[in-house]
């Protein structure tokens, strides 16, 4: 398909090449779970901008090191757009079936970004009501397998004997023993086949629902859940599970576990890019901290970090032209940004913004807590002992992710 300057070519249903006049990128067909709460978040806004939605799963889907800009995307012509929203809708056949019925919206953006939602919603309903009631079946292991595998280890004491110039025979008691040992491996592997079963349909049958059916019961404890994973340190890293928060772990350490496994290099590297977009960055500060971060200068970029985190929660508060009412720091500036929010009712309705909300905020509130003189070292890193020289401890490239991973979700909350 050809336009003015513009080529495209598509290999099979994986993937589309884009020529527009002497730039070529290569797009990966399809839709993860990643744009699927990229659109959701678009669509929460009040006036939806659904070409720079799916400018922003374009520009994720392009192969190659260098991308171009969300800007740039925006001002591909829209023949652009049509192309990979052809190319995403004819490679899904649900997705296609979603796609025909929204066929009454004549912006094609709008029209996939509502059909992508509803896609999704309809198909983690379908699953989780497939799998409510499923039976695993059970993995029978055959008897001879474990006789062969002990006539298997006596030969192989057998031939080693022989190797090592050596008399061994696979007397009774050897005998006795690797029966034994074969009676322990079986009981291993059932009851660890039992716990994976288990274990992968709970895992299933909790799959995410719409969130229009969650009961106030169980928000309440999603809410409490998130504000607990704030309170050890944590907000959303890019890719998480979108139900990894739903539930809190017992401890620091085993909340660490979980969320590092998500904070790859790759990761962190999306975040930082991302972060460099929101339109109140001071991009010189920023980029000063991520130098310190990649020549792991840690404690350094900990401090400009927290020092932009403060600064952002300054500025939210009103300058009172009397000069009778200074502006707030520290705890106190996060608790009048958290009660603005709060009154402003700008996530009311929207039960995953309001989770985040929710879990930025508890995470602020435990960086910033007020540490009684210096007396309370937290388990987490506090803004107090870090700013005022007083932290005994390292800081270690753990506590710079969690910054950045609260920089970036602080600002896309406020500049939603």
């Amino acid at each position: 398909m050809t336009g003015d300057g513009i080529h495209f070519e598509f290999d099979g249903k994986k993937k589309m090449t884009i020529q527009i006049m002497d730039s070529q990128y290569t797009i990966i067909l399809g839709l993860s779970f990643t744009d699927i709460e990229t659109v959701c978040d678009g669509m929460a806004d009040e006036t939806p901008d659904y070409k720079r939605v799916v400018a922003s799963i374009i520009q994720s889907h392009i192969g190659g090191e260098e991308k171009p800009s969300l800007d740039s995307i925006m001002g591909f012509d829209i023949s652009v757009f049509r192309a990979y929203i052809s190319g995403c809708v004819s490679n899904t056949e649900f997705l296609q079936e979603e796609y025909d019925a929204f066929s009454s919206i004549d912006d094609e953006c709008e029209r996939f970004c509502k059909s992508a939602e509803a896609y999704y919603l309809k198909q983690t309903e379908s699953l989780r009501e497939t799998l409510k009631n499923y039976t695993f079946p059970t993995l029978k292991i055959p008897e001879g397998l474990y006789e062969n595998i002990a006539v298997s280890m006596g030969d192989l004491f057998s031939s080693y004997g022989q190797m090592a110039s050596r008399s061994i025979i696979v007397s009774t008691g050897v005998g006795d023993l690797i029966q034994n040992a074969m009676d322990s491996l079986r009981k291993t592997i059932e009851e660890q086949q039992k716990l994976i079963i288990d274990n992968v349909k709970k895992a299933l049958t909790n799959l995410p629902k719409p969130f229009s059916e969650f009961t106030k019961d169980e928000f309440d404890r999603f809410v409490e859940n998130h504000k607990k994973w704030g309170e050890y340190g944590w907000t959303y890293p890019p890719h998480i599970r979108i139900d990894e928060f739903f539930s809190a772990p017992e401890n620091k350490s085993l909340a660490d576990r979980i969320v590092m496994k998500y904070c790859t290099d790759q990761s962190i590297g999306e975040v930082i890019e991302k972060t460099k977009e929101f339109r109140g960055l001071r991009k010189r500060d920023y980029d000063e901290a991520i130098n310190c971060f990649n020549n792991k200068k840690y404690k350094s970029c900990a401090m400009i970090i927290t020092s932009m985190v403060e600064a952002r929660l300054i500025r939210l508060q009103k300058i009172d032209k009397s000069g009778k009412k200074r502006r707030l720091v520290g705890v106190g500036a996060v608790k009048v940004a958290q009660m603005d929010i709060e009154e402003s009712k700008r996530f009311g309705g929207m039960l995953f913004h309001s989770l985040q909300f929710n879990n930025v905020f508890s995470c602020l509130s435990k960086f910033f807590e007020d540490t009684k003189d210096f007396k309370i070292e937290t388990k987490i890193i506090n803004r107090n002992f870090l700013m005022h020289g007083m932290l005994t401890r390292p800081v270690y490239k753990r506590d710079c992710i969690q910054l950045l991973l609260l920089y970036y979700n602080l600002m896309k909350l406020l500049e939603r």
